[in-house]
């Protein structure tokens, strides 16, 4: 019987029962006297059937279970093989089996953790630009407003010259008026002393003549209010256009700080690569332990064939 691959069975009839079949031909036959009634004598041999039992890994056998002419069953393990190095790599499936659950693991708490460091700094990033735009919109505000100013400021300006201007020629009317009611007052004055005229005549041109006073006095006192009020028109129109130069310096600051804040929001939103990452990395550990568990089931399965089996029953 060659022990490193097959093991052969010879399937004998049990030596007891030829001797019971020898026996109980000899007594029916009356040891030749003549043949039992009810029964046929005739002459043959018996027989064993051979089956060949054989492993489906090839190795050298390390024990064998039964012996000749042992009751076997079906399936019943008669031998097994070396099986040392089969059970090396069951042991070392096992051991990747273990660690691609491990990279398993880590992969989906660093997913995790990417997805929830990822979220949170887009979540900030956009409300930070939010704001943003919000501090953009008030600095347009506040230069629309300025320049709205501005052409209020300029329409005062204009409109205080447009009074000065007035006010200066109703100042050298009243001048030319008071210097005319002078002479005539003088004039009449000098008549009245020779009674060159009526009285009353002369009270009219001295009340003339009082009349261009105060008109005159007005008048340079109204050159003076306009010349004041041009004057503070001009100031407020020069702090206006400072304020403009203050608000188109907010807005290229608020535009600025809106491009930062895209920036940020494109930075923080790039993070989601780093989760594709990380979902790549739990789906290559996955094909990982998949590809350990069938070579797990593998190793079990060569550890498995190292066994020896009666391909059939014999009791």
């Amino acid at each position: 019987m060659d022990k490193k691959k097959i093991l052969q069975f010879s399937l004998v009839a049990v030596f007891v029962a030829l001797l019971g079949i020898a026996a109980w031909f000899f007594i029916v036959s009356g040891f030749g006297k003549g043949e039992a009634k009810g029964f046929v004598s005739a002459g043959g041999r018996i027989e064993g059937e051979e089956y060949n039992a054989a492993s489906r890994t090839g190795g050298k056998v390390d024990r064998i279970y039964v012996e000749d002419g042992d009751s076997v069953k079906k399936g019943q393990v008669t031998a097994t093989l070396n099986s040392q190095q089969l059970k090396a790599q069951l042991d070392s499936a096992l051991s990747e089996e273990d660690l691609a659950e491990n990279r398993l693991a880590q992969a989906r708490i660093a997913l995790s953790e990417a997805m929830e460091r990822t979220q949170a700094t887009v979540n900030q990033a956009s409300a930070n630009l939010r704001v943003n735009h919000s501090q953009f919109g008030k600095a347009r505000v506040s230069h629309d407003q300025t320049l709205a100013y501005i052409k209020m400021s300029q329409a005062q300006v204009e409109q205080s010259r447009l009074e000065y201007e007035q006010s200066l020629a109703n100042l050298r009317k009243a001048v030319a008026n008071l210097r005319y009611n002078e002479k005539e007052y003088v004039r009449f004055k000098n008549l009245a002393a020779e009674d060159a005229v009526p009285r009353s005549k002369f009270d009219a041109i001295e009340t003339q003549y009082l009349t261009a006073q105060a008109e005159y006095a007005l008048a340079r006192k109204e050159v003076e209010k306009a010349r004041v009020a041009r004057e503070r028109s001009r100031r407020d129109l020069e702090a206006t256009l400072g304020n403009t130069a203050i608000a188109k310096a907010g807005i290229v600051e608020a535009q600025s700080v809106v491009q930062a804040g895209e920036a940020n929001l494109a930075t923080a939103r790039a993070g989601l690569y780093e989760v594709r990452r990380q979902e790549e990395e739990v789906r290559n550990a996955q094909a990982m332990i998949n590809k350990a568990k069938a070579q797990v089931a593998s190793a079990r399965a060569d550890l498995e064939d190292a066994a020896i089996r009666a391909p059939r029953g014999h009791g």
